[in-house]
């Protein structure tokens, strides 16, 4: 069984209210040759919990073309002195990225 099929198996069981203890339990009953860890359990249920429903690999890639990201990772590292631009930087791309659209 690959990563994916199991993943999916994880998002089952949080779907029939299972909780992590049970899952793994389940899990390790029933398909004792592709058993997984405690805290990759843990994970997905985390992301499952906070509406990521996805079983698909996250794309570093995907993260790191962000501009937010890029603006982080910038070098050197924002200054006391460049705080003022630093925050209106973050502004600009935080509102770009969350602009909210007015209901119809």
């Amino acid at each position: 069984m690959d990563k994916k099929e199991y993943r999916v198996l994880m998002k089952y069981c949080f779907l029939k209210g299972k909780n992590k203890l049970q899952a793994k339990t389940w899990l390790s009953a029933k398909f004792p040759d592709t058993t997984s860890g405690t805290s990759t359990i843990k994970d997905w249920y985390a992301k499952f919990r906070h509406g990521e429903m996805s079983t698909e690999d996250d794309s570093l890639s995907e993260i790191e073309q962000h501009p937010l990201w890029q603006f982080c990772s910038e070098k050197p590292h924002p200054t006391p002195q460049t705080a003022e631009t630093s925050s209106r930087k973050i502004h600009s791309v935080l509102a770009s990225t969350f602009t909210a659209t007015p209901p119809s």
